[in-house]
């Protein structure tokens, strides 16, 4: 007969698995799910422990994954670091991550292809001020940064 403890961490191992069958978490979000589902917080740091040393959870492998996913979706720096924070990945992870897959040419170049992929939007504008408003905005909007922004919108 299994005690009150072990059911609990059984329950919670099955709980974790069904959340990392779906699709990967960080280890804050892991935490916090089982937490809204009630397991005691002893519980739920074995379970993330156990997982973490067994590379089910891995903060560095996620915040690698999800800025691949984010980049291809054309989003600049402040928002990737903002989707990261959302999702709990470390501040030294995320800024490692960013540092290594961003430099100042490359945002530059997938802000510029941000912009021609909707340029048939911004070619209706006539007035070639409205035409850029809309351009920084559509790229503030995106994340990229102000210098960025305007070195791209100059250049467009």
């Amino acid at each position: 007969m299994k005690s009150e403890k072990e059911k609990s961490f059984d329950e919670a191992m099955k709980s974790a698995g069904r959340l990392l069958s779906r699709r990967q978490h960080t280890v804050s979000e892991l935490g916090a799910k089982l937490a809204k589902r009630e397991f005691p917080k002893t519980v739920i740091n074995e379970v993330v422990s156990l997982l973490s040393e067994r590379k089910f959870l891995d903060d560095a492998n996620f915040a690698e994954l999800y800025f691949n996913e984010l980049t291809a979706k054309g989003l600049g720096l402040t928002r990737i670091r903002l989707a990261m924070r959302k999702r709990g990945v470390p501040p030294e992870i995320s800024n490692e991550v960013l540092s290594r897959g961003f430099s100042a040419d490359d945002e530059a170049r997938r802000a510029a292809e941000a912009l021609k992929k909707r340029h048939l939007f911004f070619d209706r504008e006539k007035d070639l001020n409205k035409r850029k408003q809309k351009m920084f905005r559509y790229l503030a909007s995106r994340g990229f940064s102000s210098a960025v922004i305007v070195k791209v919108v100059a250049g467009g």
